[in-house]
């Protein structure tokens, strides 16, 4: 499939991005989650989650969804940013462990929940992933109907995917937390078995994706090598010796499996960013901006250096970015901006270009 031209010149800054990293390179997305225009499609369904089928429904929700991203991309094209626009299977939170554990799915308007499975450590051993699970059919028939559709102008992905963590925390539920302690044994095969699922989900859908050449997309970037988007937000809740012992060996594993990945986590995760930061071949690192929490942007010299030389992507206003471009620009950064109008955009954008050496 070929890369149409508009996309096409965003991924020459990538490309530059990664090929001669330096500190000063600044990319810059205001993607569709922190955008929302003021106009309407008429050809986009609008309905809460929970006003879907996606057993029967799951072509249409895909081409509700490239609608959704064709629409953003036409209307914001004058921005010149670097988001890539991307479809990728959604059905709240609770896909990502659902397709493994085969708990009942409950939506909500924009999200899902689901209960654990894991009450006593036999029902792990029951758990088997199957590549006839309705779950794994949805994406499968999602993603098939977004490549159909596909000219080129937006990117395919697979599911935004659990780390191990998340999947162990999914399954087992808050439990998992003072099973560090009390079952150590058991967590690690816990995370054993979830690390399987998501690398079996990844080879289940690895060919229903499109990407430019030689990269995968994720948060709204485009980065080298195979990989997926995946959250280690479970981790957030433990210390930097559980991460070591625990987690990061077998998000280790994913990343040495696939190739790569980006990561996203959240500031309540404070005191292990450093941790994930260290993991091999991370492209990105993104550290999310969260009520009640401290924000990456107004601690960035210290988040910068816990991040190292992984590059890094954190969710700001403008008037941040303003505020902050003398430290922004020491560092590898992708900057995901919260802007109300287009011109507001406009002016962000045009200013990072000026501050950036790519």
């Amino acid at each position: 499939m070929f890369t149409q031209a508009k996309l096409e010149r965003r991924m020459q800054r990538y490309r530059e991005f990664f090929e001669h990293p330096e500190p000063g390179q600044i990319l810059i997305t205001i993607p569709p989650y922190t955008y929302s225009l003021k106009q309407q499609c008429e050809r986009i369904i609008h309905r809460p989650l929970s006003g879907w089928d996606p057993f029967t429904e799951a072509e249409l929700m895909a081409e509700n969804a490239v609608a959704g991203e064709r629409f953003y991309m036409e209307h914001t094209e004058e921005i010149g940013c670097d988001y890539i626009p991307c479809v990728s299977p959604g059905y709240g939170i609770a896909l990502c462990s659902a397709y493994f554990s085969g708990s009942e799915v409950t939506p909500g308007v924009d999200t899902s929940w689901i209960h654990p499975v894991v009450d006593t450590w036999d029902q792990l051993d029951a758990l088997t992933y199957r590549e006839d699970d309705r779950w794994v059919d949805f994406m499968r028939r999602y993603q098939r109907r977004a490549l159909d559709l596909c000219e080129g102008d937006y990117c395919v992905a697979m599911l935004g995917a659990f780390a191990p963590s998340d999947m162990a925390n999914a399954l087992r539920g808050n439990a998992l937390f003072t099973d560090l302690y009390d079952e150590p044994e058991r967590v690690r095969r816990l995370l054993e078995v979830s690390a399987g699922a998501i690398l079996s989900l990844y080879r289940s859908l690895r060919g229903y994706r499109y990407a430019p050449e030689g990269y995968f997309v994720a948060g709204g970037l485009a980065l080298p090598g195979d990989g997926f988007f995946m959250s280690e937000d479970a981790a957030d809740l433990c210390s930097p010796a559980a991460y070591r012992e625990f987690f990061g060996p077998y998000t280790q594993r994913i990343l040495d499996t696939v190739g790569s990945a980006y990561i996203h986590h959240h500031a309540k995760g404070w005191k292990v960013q450093g941790e994930i930061a260290k993991l091999r071949n991370l492209r990105f690192l993104e550290f999310s901006w969260d009520p009640n929490c401290p924000r990456p942007v107004d601690h960035l010299e210290e988040v910068m250096a816990m991040t190292g030389e992984t590059p890094l992507q954190i969710r700001l206003t403008a008037r941040d970015v303003y505020q902050n471009i003398d430290v922004i620009r020491r560092g590898r950064i992708a900057l995901m901006v919260n802007v109300d109008t287009q011109d507001e955009a406009k002016d962000v954008v045009a200013f990072v270009r000026k501050h950036s050496k790519i």
